[in-house]
């Protein structure tokens, strides 16, 4: 099963895909991972390319934590770069190439449409996130941030959601705690993998 989420910054992809894992998926075996972590990775090895590769991840890593502001326009240029001048599903491969195998993959970054396509069409669930904009501001979005392609993508459906609407749900996080996330989403998610089984 593959269940991808998708949203702006600050919508609650991320606690959304833990509560899943913890509260919905327990008995079985999940892997929560991110089309952003080989570009990540990229980045990473580009800026301390003098410094051995695991090494490099963690001092980028460490940098992100310090400054996520800062990083943030780097990651989304650079990933943008490789989407338009190498191909549109560089990090749709990557993820797919870095995959493990597990009863279930958790996507928390779908942010184009050839990712949500990607999901779909691989049999998965795609649950869009969004939230009043002042709500995303009080969560610490800014607004040229909200503005950048790579949050903005989503706007309208995908080719597939519009042939596969049944495995799409939407929910508006203002005001919602993550468990009432996942209590909203609960019934759906039970209703689709009893059609997966």
């Amino acid at each position: 099963m593959i269940i991808g989420i998708a949203g702006q910054m600050r919508t609650g992809k991320s606690t959304l895909a833990q509560m899943l894992m913890r509260e919905m998926f327990a008995d079985r075996t999940v892997q929560i991972k991110s089309f952003a972590e080989e570009l990540r990775k990229e980045v990473a090895e580009a800026i301390f390319s003098h410094k051995q590769k695991h090494i490099a991840h963690f001092l980028f890593a460490e940098k992100e934590t310090e400054n996520k502001s800062a990083i943030r326009p780097l990651l989304q240029a650079f990933g943008q770069a490789k989407r338009d001048l190498v191909d549109e599903d560089y990090w749709v491969d990557a993820l797919v190439r870095n995959r493990i195998p597990t009863d279930v993959l958790i996507i928390d970054d779908v942010r184009h449409k050839n990712e949500a396509d990607w999901v779909l069409a691989n049999g998965g669930i795609l649950i869009r996130l969004h939230a009043q904009t002042n709500v995303l501001y009080d969560r610490g979005a800014q607004p040229e941030r909200l503005a950048h392609y790579s949050e903005t993508a989503m706007q309208t459906p995908s080719d597939l959601e519009t042939e596969y609407p049944h495995r799409v749900l939407s929910l508006d996080t203002s005001g919602m705690s993550p468990l009432g996330m996942f209590k909203r989403l609960k019934p759906f998610l039970l209703e689709m993998i009893g059609d997966d089984e």
